[in-house]
């Protein structure tokens, strides 16, 4: 459901793709006298599908570039801008035409630019007098400690059971720490017990660490290939 805009989202596996692509074209296309892995002659079909797979990836490599273009621009040229930083974060309702020169700000901003369908609350507030706040203001008073965008502490004081709001988006990503997380209507926000309570909400994808495990992996076995080539090479079995 979020693949609207599939450019965006293949152009790095484009690159490997166009890097194998040209490895193929140069085994069929090789100047010596075109030959392949066996060391027979090519014949001209195979010569012009070589030619065809490099047309390909010039073509795919083309149409990922005029799509992403417009992102390349946008973020490369916005101006700095011109209101001074908020001194806590806050939310702003923005402009999508500008809504890279908000983070310098320490703004988030309701109104941007965005063709996935991320799951984004209608609690949405601006203008509020605090960006973390008790659902029910009789219930006690919730103060800021610090913030990041991806820890929010927070010191609540209640003299009943309430429910700490953040003003963002929730994702199960999400975890509390002297609270129980879960989703007030798309807002983040965090159940607590009677009393002077500091919860901590932190945000750490399971996506984050099977990408972690895998590029570590990678590397790993790439050294261990690299390893194996280079004693090969100096005749030195390994």
């Amino acid at each position: 459901r979020f693949m609207r805009a599939p450019c965006r989202f293949t152009i790095l596996a484009g690159f490997f793709a166009c890097g194998l692509v040209a490895v193929a074209v140069q085994r069929l296309v090789s100047p010596l006298g075109y030959r392949d892995f066996g060391g027979r002659l090519l014949s001209r079909p195979r010569k012009l599908l070589g030619l065809a797979g490099a047309l390909l990836a010039l073509g795919f490599l083309a149409d990922a570039s005029a799509f992403n273009r417009e992102q390349w621009f946008q973020t490369l040229t916005t101006p700095p801008p011109s209101e001074l930083p908020a001194r806590t974060f806050e939310q702003v309702r923005g402009s999508r035409h500008r809504m890279y020169a908000y983070p310098r700000q320490n703004r988030g901003t309701l109104d941007c630019f965005e063709e996935a369908p991320l799951d984004i609350s209608p609690r949405l507030r601006t203008g509020l007098a605090a960006e973390e706040y008790p659902l029910d203001p009789a219930a006690g008073t919730v103060r800021r400690v610090s913030w990041s965008p991806n820890e929010i502490v927070v010191e609540a004081d209640f003299n009943r059971p309430g429910v700490v709001v953040v003003n963002q988006n929730f994702h199960k990503s999400w975890h509390a720490d002297g609270g129980a997380v879960y989703s007030e209507g798309g807002l983040l926000a965090a159940r607590v017990g009677p009393g002077r309570h500091r919860v901590r909400f932190w945000f750490l994808p399971t996506s984050f660490l099977i990408g972690l495990g895998i590029t570590v992996a990678t590397f790993a076995y790439g050294a261990w290939l690299w390893r194996r080539w280079s004693g090969r090479r100096n005749g030195v079995s390994r």
